[in-house]
C-alpha cells in the first residue's frame, strides 16, 4: 500500500483543505441519512449509476461541516478511484483507517466515514461491523442494489444497517432546479402553463 498515494486520493476526495462538489440540493434524502446515522445505525446508500449516490454524501458531509464538525473529522472515500486498487479486503481497509486516524486533527471525537462503492472491497462488511458495534464512527456505505443487501451483508449487519434507496431526480426535484417551486396543490394548477413549457422542452 502506497501511504503517498492513498494520502493524495484522500486529500482529493475529502473537504481538508477545499470544498467538494455538492451539485443540486436533495435535503430529504440528507435529512434521512443524518437521522440514520446519528442513532448509530450503518446508512446504506444504494441505487443506479448516476443517480447522485456520492453527490448525497458530499451534501451529508457539508451539512455536518455547518454544523460545526471539524473537516478532518469526516472521512470519504470512492473506492472506484483508481489509486485505492491496494485496498481490495478487510484487513486493507482496516489499514486504510488506520491511515486517516493517524492525520485526524482530534481524538476525542467519533469520525464519520463515508465509503462509497464500497463493493469493490471484499469483506467490507466486517469492518463496518466492528466500528459500529463499538461505537467508535458513524458510517455511510454506498454502492449498488445487488452488492449491498447480499446474503453475508444480510448477515453481518442484520439489525444495524437501514436501506435508503436513491433514485435520479423526482419530476418534483427536477421542476425545483428548473426555479419552479410547488408547494401544494393550487401551485400545480396556477403554474401549469410554465409545467408544460418546461417539459416540452424536453420533448
Amino acid at each position: 500500500m502506497n501511504r503517498e498515494l492513498i494520502l493524495k486520493a484522500l486529500i482529493d476526495w475529502n473537504f481538508w483543505y477545499k470544498t467538494q462538489f455538492t451539485g443540486y440540493p436533495r435535503d430529504d434524502y440528507v435529512k434521512k441519512v443524518l437521522s440514520v446515522i446519528n442513532s448509530w445505525y450503518v446508512a446504506s446508500i444504494l441505487g443506479v449509476k448516476r443517480a447522485g449516490k456520492s453527490t448525497i454524501l458530499n451534501q451529508v458531509a457539508k451539512k455536518l461541516i455547518e454544523s460545526g464538525i471539524d473537516p478532518f473529522d469526516i472521512f470519504i472515500i470512492n473506492f472506484e478511484d483508481g489509486r485505492l486498487t491496494s485496498v481490495q479486503n478487510v484487513e486493507d481497509l482496516f489499514k486504510l483507517y488506520e491511515i486517516y486516524l493517524e492525520i485526524r486533527r482530534r481524538k476525542d471525537t467519533k469520525p464519520y466515514v463515508f465509503l462509497d462503492e464500497i463493493q469493490r472491497v471484499n469483506g467490507w462488511e466486517g469492518f463496518v461491523r466492528s466500528l459500529i458495534d463499538r461505537k467508535e464512527a458513524f458510517i455511510i456505505v454506498s454502492g449498488s442494489t445487488s452488492d449491498l443487501i447480499n446474503e453475508n451483508v444480510r448477515k453481518k449487519l442484520a439489525g444495524r444497517h437501514v436501506i435508503i434507496n436513491v433514485y435520479p431526480l423526482s419530476f418534483k426535484e427536477f421542476l425545483d432546479f428548473k426555479g419552479l417551486s410547488l408547494r401544494n396543490e393550487t401551485d400545480l394548477i396556477a403554474k401549469e402553463p410554465e409545467i408544460k413549457a418546461v417539459d416540452n422542452s424536453f420533448r
